[in-house]
């Protein structure tokens, strides 16, 4: 996380047992989308989320995880058409969101606050 969200293609949320949320640089319409993925979709998920805790995650207590092992990528160009790196590099979400941000890095906030930016459409 050290090269901050700008250099990232997803982030991903796991919400309870069976929901996450997974947010990308797609150029489209807000809105929830209902994804349906895989198996190994889950195992990836649930890898990076323990991979990430720093202590513990949260979890059902008696119920197995499901983890995968080995390398692991990106779920959003399986799950989302016509989403991947060269996507989200050009992704004018992206764009709009690094000129707010850049002319600001490392000039702090407050201790007692934070600074939120959203990007909409007009039309």
């Amino acid at each position: 996380m050290t090269a901050g969200l700008l250099r990232t293609m997803e982030v991903r949320l796991p919400v309870s047992p069976h929901p996450a949320l997974l947010m990308t640089w797609l150029d489209d319409a807000d809105g929830a989308v209902p994804l349906r993925g895989a198996r190994h979709h889950l195992k990836n998920l649930n890898a990076f989320t323990v991979a990430q805790a720093e202590k513990q995650w949260f979890h059902f207590p008696g119920v197995r995880t499901h983890d995968a092992t080995g390398r692991l990528l990106p779920i959003s160009p399986e799950l989302v058409a016509g989403y991947g790196g060269e996507a989200a590099r050009h992704s004018t979400r992206r764009a709009e969101i690094s000129k707010s941000i850049q002319p600001r890095v490392g000039s702090g906030l407050e201790d007692n606050q934070i600074e939120m930016v959203t990007v909409s459409r007009g039309g």
